[in-house]
């Protein structure tokens, strides 16, 4: 007999996540439990209850990229009317208080911390590459990168050098393959076109040796991988994952190459591997209500904003 994929309690509780089956706390005890002693589950599997899911904060309007930052902070940005609308950065500290950090005039999606502790972060609605200091101050606008006009800056991801590998969605009102995938080295002037001819790429992650970059192709219901073969350079692209249902949005990479990948539409977030096996982490649409990302922070927690909603979960091991 197999275990579920996912099975479902509808208590407004904290959830447990117990492998690839969430289970909502009703009373169970957080180290083991039986689901079949709880209504509409298959009888006869226990689990151990490896971790918890809960809300870091809440009021943060159309929360889309959560990366941690210094101090534990956790950065995003926002859509103050709707969530295309432009908003400022806010960072939230471990504690739940929220502060704007930074204001680029735009719709902030991806955002990632070069090694000096400045923040990239991607205008969607500018069409800019934009590097901040430590204050929030502008250090530095991109429109452009190697003759390639950016028209919707989505994900980024830095290198172990300072690289800043990046998505532009494109247009892709009408499934044009319009989309690309970037690169610039902020310190050295250099900007590369890596990839074209794509069709909303969006999260995108660097594997741990670096070998591997990873893109999700959210009208696609794909994840891609390229191999990296330098700076700004990528050999060709295959799908290492398909169908995933309600398109994947932003995505990270962990330590053991699994790839964890937000997909909005169905509230959940899966783990693929490296050779495209793909496991439910999360799924609740009560909480992470249509989540934009997966991040991951030094603990090995994923940090999860809610696109459509006001809060940023995390999803954290027991202790």
């Amino acid at each position: 007999m197999t275990p579920p994929a996912v099975a479902f309690l509808a208590s407004p509780a904290a959830s447990y996540v117990t492998g690839r089956v969430l289970a909502v706390d009703g009373g169970l005890s957080a180290q083991a439990y039986s689901v079949g002693d709880e209504p509409g589950l298959p009888a006869g599997w226990g689990y151990g209850v490896t971790a918890q899911l809960r809300v870091l904060v809440a009021g943060v309007p159309h929360p889309e990229t959560a990366v941690p930052g210094p101090g534990g902070w956790v950065y995003t940005g926002t859509g103050t009317a709707h969530y295309l609308s432009p908003g400022p950065i806010v960072r939230v500290s471990p504690r739940g208080d929220q502060e704007i950090f930074s204001d680029t005039g735009g719709r902030v999606l991806g955002l990632a911390f070069l090694p000096g502790g400045d923040l990239v972060a991607c205008d969607s609605t500018r069409g800019a590459l934009v590097r901040l200091n430590p204050d929030g101050r502008t250090v530095s606008t991109i429109l452009q990168v190697g003759g390639w006009r950016l028209r919707r800056p989505n994900g980024c991801v830095v290198d172990p050098a300072g690289g800043v590998w990046f998505t532009d969605s494109g247009s892709a009102t009408a499934g044009e393959a319009t989309g690309a995938v970037l690169y610039v080295d902020l310190d050295r002037g250099l900007g590369l076109v890596a990839a074209t001819g794509l069709v909303f790429p969006n999260g995108i992650g660097l594997a741990p040796d670096g070998r591997r970059l990873y893109v999700g192709l959210t009208r696609d219901d794909a994840l891609v991988s390229f191999p990296v073969t330098g700076p700004g350079e990528l050999g060709a692209g295959r799908v290492i994952a398909d169908g995933l249902a309600s398109g994947p949005d932003g995505l990270s990479v962990a330590p053991d190459g699994r790839v964890y990948v937000a997909l909005t539409r169905t509230s959940r977030v899966v783990a693929v591997t490296p050779d495209g096996s793909v496991d439910v982490v999360v799924e609740d649409p009560q909480r992470l209500h249509m989540p934009s990302h997966a991040g991951l922070t030094a603990t090995g927690a994923l940090l999860i904003p809610s696109l459509f909603g006001d809060t940023i979960c995390v999803l954290a091991p027991l202790d």
